[in-house]
């Protein structure tokens, strides 16, 4: 990149430099090969993360506990993590580390080294691996975790899904129950939607024909950040160099691209609780407890109470459906579309 004189001022005075240096950027590189969308791993940059103010709210505002942050993967769990670990960074009384897919003993490490001058704040994320094991062996660990958490040397932040809420809700035994603070994670604020959907394209000189284009983004996708990110990448990649305004039909290919479709994915099994539930609920969309239980025993499914209430449950915390008092809905309506498809 080559900027004139006239650039090279601008970007030297501006107040907002990185502002000016992207567009720069987008003005002389292909849009395709700089976008600054993430649809991989969790976000470790402020300038990609947006939303999610009550959950940090919640735990920054507060003097450290433990907290249980449950939810699907690619809902933004470990984006949520990095984004805590960099705002207590350089903190004068907490020392925060983040242990991505950690196991006992990278655990273990960190705890044989607390500081002494500071409360060490301990973020595990997808630490459902490691629950399953604690389970296994009668949370020899988490025992542990509790003593020091009593003692104020060290607080803890899980992030998982399934494993974590067994071990929090489920089992009544269990060292996690009542341990910390639970915090859902489920669809991104619709603000911070918009936000997602139209800052990084306004750095690099890209708008959207009309405003209802976003919307229908936001809807599409049920306000799921990654899938928001995911359909704005994939226009990027497709929209040819000269171009700068996103149309109708660059929105209805992006949401129903392949990289959209894979990200929607979801493992079907015949004997999968789960995906029978869906496959017969899927088409109407909305659907009682009743519904299920009709088309179970009509097919002479075998079930217990508590199966399909825990079934239930994992759909909702995988953000597939959701529950207002005695009804259920579906969360993101691309699913249904290629569930419908099938």
């Amino acid at each position: 990149m080559v900027p004139d004189s006239r650039e090279l001022t601008n970007l030297l005075l501006s107040p907002h430099p990185i502002d000016v240096f992207v567009s720069l950027l987008a003005n002389q590189l292909s849009i395709t090969h700089i976008s600054p969308y993430q649809t991989g791993g969790g976000v470790t940059k402020d300038s990609a993360f947006f939303g999610r103010d009550k959950i940090l709210v919640q735990i920054l505002n507060r003097e450290p506990r433990n907290y249980l942050v449950i939810g699907s993967r690619q809902m933004g769990k470990s984006s949520l993590l990095n984004k805590i670990e960099r705002r207590y960074k350089n903190h004068p009384k907490i020392d925060c580390v983040c242990l991505h897919k950690a196991d006992s003993r990278e655990i273990e490490e960190q705890l044989a080294n607390l500081p002494a001058d500071k409360t060490r704040l301990l973020l595990v994320d997808e630490a459902d691996l490691f629950i399953r094991d604690e389970m296994a062996n009668g949370y020899p660990m988490l025992s542990r975790f509790r003593t020091l958490s009593e003692e104020g040397r060290c607080y803890f932040i899980l992030a998982g899904f399934w494993y974590l809420y067994e071990a929090a809700v489920l089992d009544y035994v269990s060292p996690v129950k009542n341990f910390g603070e639970p915090v859902i994670v489920e669809a991104l604020e619709l603000k911070a939607c918009r936000e997602l959907a139209t800052k990084p394209m306004a750095m690099l000189g890209i708008h959207y024909a009309d405003d209802k284009l976003v919307e229908q983004i936001i809807t599409a996708t049920g306000q799921r950040a990654n899938l928001i990110a995911t359909v704005c990448d994939n226009m990027l990649k497709n929209l040819a160099d000269e171009r700068r305004v996103l149309n109708a039909e660059d929105v209805t290919l992006a949401l129903h691209s392949e990289a959209v479709q894979t990200a929607l994915a979801w493992g079907k099994s015949k004997n999968d609780l789960e995906n029978v539930i869906i496959e017969a609920t899927v088409e109407t969309g909305t659907f009682k407890l009743s519904d299920v239980t009709q088309v179970l025993d009509e097919r002479e499914y075998v079930y217990s109470h508590e199966q399909l209430k825990q079934s239930l449950k994992r759909l909702e915390l995988a953000f597939i459906i959701r529950r207002d008092k005695k009804q259920y809905t579906y969360c993101v309506p691309l699913f249904r579309e290629m569930w419908l498809e099938l």
